[in-house]
């Protein structure tokens, strides 16, 4: 079942059965920039490839993510929210170049990003985290592994914040301002930039 609401901004939902290529390429080609898609209970050809698959949407929802390559959210860009299902179960490596890309990143890629596992080992955010600044930090019974931007400029959202939940793995984005109104956020925040300064002057 396929719906559009293009009042404000173009709203697509798709659930059930399977989609073909053709046409779910034909959708995202007619799709207006900051759009949303959901695409739920709906099997996606493996082979699906698309530009503005990641690009375009401001949020995204596919269940179906088995088609999904790690470099396909490399071209994220100002989404509000990304969720994605059943998936390839990327590796530690993949999301430490995820957060890698994101750090030099000349745009606001994402606010949310939200990526369950289905293996049953865990990842290991020590290798995740690989060659990233962190500050650890307790909030709520949660450890979040919080680090900056290394490209700052044109961008809003420079703080990063990482963590693991319920089998999920979650990627979050703020400004600084909004950070550090948060429980601890301000000391966090400060001890990043201190990091930050100690190792330009080395």
């Amino acid at each position: 079942m396929e719906e559009k609401d293009s009042k404000i901004s173009m709203k697509i939902k798709i659930s059930g059965g399977k989609i073909d290529e053709n046409r779910l390429k034909s959708i995202m080609d007619d799709a207006e920039s900051g759009s949303q898609i959901k695409i739920k209970g709906t099997e996606i050809p493996k082979r699906f490839r698309h530009e503005k698959a990641f690009s375009s949407f401001k949020s995204i929802e596919y269940q179906d993510a088995k088609w999904v390559q790690i470099e396909d959210l490399y071209n994220l860009k100002n989404a509000k929210s990304v969720k994605l299902g059943a998936n390839n179960d990327f590796t530690n490596s993949e999301y430490n170049m995820l957060i890698e890309n994101w750090l030099f990143k000349e745009w606001d890629m994402f606010e949310k990003l939200e990526i369950p596992r289905y293996k049953l080992v865990s990842l290991r955010l020590h290798h995740v985290l690989e060659d990233v600044e962190v500050v650890t930090v307790k909030r709520g019974g949660q450890y979040k592994y919080v680090f900056l931007a290394k490209n700052q400029e044109k961008r809003k959202n420079t703080v990063g914040i990482v963590y693991w939940k319920k089998g999920t793995f979650f990627m979050e984005t703020m400004n600084p301002k909004d950070y550090c109104n948060l429980d601890q956020g301000q000391e966090a925040y400060d001890m990043l930039l201190e990091m930050k300064k100690e190792k330009e002057n080395k």
